[in-house]
């Protein structure tokens, strides 16, 4: 009787402790279950130390910015990647009316979107981002929408330099959606003084698609599209946007070429912008459609007829637009502490 006791006690104990692949198994289902929880925590952040810390940590799914902030060395050497939904605004009450600033410093692109993440930005002023480790090198001197979805409200994207799209590249997987941002002074380039100046001087979408509405573009430079470049078969609209000052300054010509589309399928549709260019030697072709791309037009007057050029479509909309879309749907508040 004995024997049988402990016999089934061994077999009890044994069943109880689950076998080193079992373990292995539930410890990786338990670390998939986490990747699928959305982030819920709400973080305060006054430095660029804070920040890293903070877009970093997958836990966090909101920040509030409460001073301005300069990003540190370690994101100039590593750029940093968002693979969560995330929010990121500035506390008004500290910085004003326009946000808190996020200084670059030349360091590299201050966020790369991917995985599906959808990444929104409220109030922030993007400054001076683009890379001092090798000039020039990465598209996007801002942001570089990689996989996934951008959305940006009363945003400034200032003075940053890429490869290609000054402030924000948005690649073939990519979405983004401006509202009520303003772009001045970014730099599409490179450092081959015989081919300086690259496409999107503020933004480029190659193959990703967007919506930019109530937004202005001042004064950005670039060769193909001072100020956007739409190319590799993206949609893009744009509707109540205003184009100023914004030039390829390797040209000496006429043609400002605020907005350029390019290649088979591309499509640019404008509804109610305009094109402001007070560089007499630089009027005409402010929109420029390469072959196979359309820019369509609501209203198509006579000015715009007069600043458009190139070998591609340029469609009349006889009526009003179709509304825009809808914004992706934003992460769920956070949850309080």
């Amino acid at each position: 009787m004995t024997e049988v006791t402990r016999s089934r006690g061994a077999r009890c104990a044994a069943r109880a402790r689950a076998p080193a692949t079992s373990r292995l198994l539930l410890a990786a289902c338990y670390a998939v279950f986490l990747a699928r929880v959305p982030a819920s925590l709400a973080v305060d952040v006054s430095n660029g130390t804070a920040l890293l810390a903070a877009v970093n940590d997958g836990t966090v799914g909101s920040i509030r910015l409460v001073a301005n902030v300069t990003t540190p060395f370690a994101w100039t050497q590593a750029g940093v990647f968002i693979t969560r939904d995330l929010v990121i605004e500035s506390d008004t009450d500290v910085c004003g009316g326009g946000g808190c600033h996020v200084f670059g410093h030349d360091s590299r692109d201050f966020v790369r979107v991917a995985n599906g993440a959808t990444v929104t930005m409220r109030k922030m002023i993007l400054d001076d981002h683009g890379d001092t480790v090798a000039p020039f090198s990465y598209e996007g001197g801002a942001v570089r929408v990689v996989n996934g979805t951008l959305v940006a409200e009363d945003c400034q994207f200032t003075d940053n330099v890429g490869l290609y799209g000054g402030a924000v590249d948005v690649g073939v997987n990519g979405f983004a959606r401006f509202e009520r941002c303003v772009f001045v002074g970014n730099v599409a380039a490179s450092q081959n003084a015989d081919d300086k100046y690259k496409a999107g001087g503020a933004v480029r979408f190659d193959g990703g698609d967007g919506v930019i509405t109530d937004c202005t573009f001042r004064a950005n430079h670039g060769a193909e599209g001072a100020a956007v470049h739409v190319a590799n078969g993206a949609t893009v609209r744009f509707e109540r946007t205003v184009f100023v000052d914004n030039e390829d300054p390797s040209s000496t010509g006429g043609g400002a070429n605020h907005l350029r589309a390019d290649d088979a399928g591309t499509r640019a549709s404008l509804f109610d912008c305009a094109f402001t260019t007070t560089n007499a030697a630089k009027r005409g072709g402010e929109m420029y459609a390469g072959v196979g791309s359309t820019i369509e037009l609501s209203p198509y007057t006579s000015a715009l007829e007069a600043q458009s050029s190139g070998p591609g479509s340029f469609v009349t909309w006889t009526e009003p637009p179709p509304p825009s879309p809808p914004p992706p749907p934003s992460p769920p508040p956070p949850a309080p502490p």
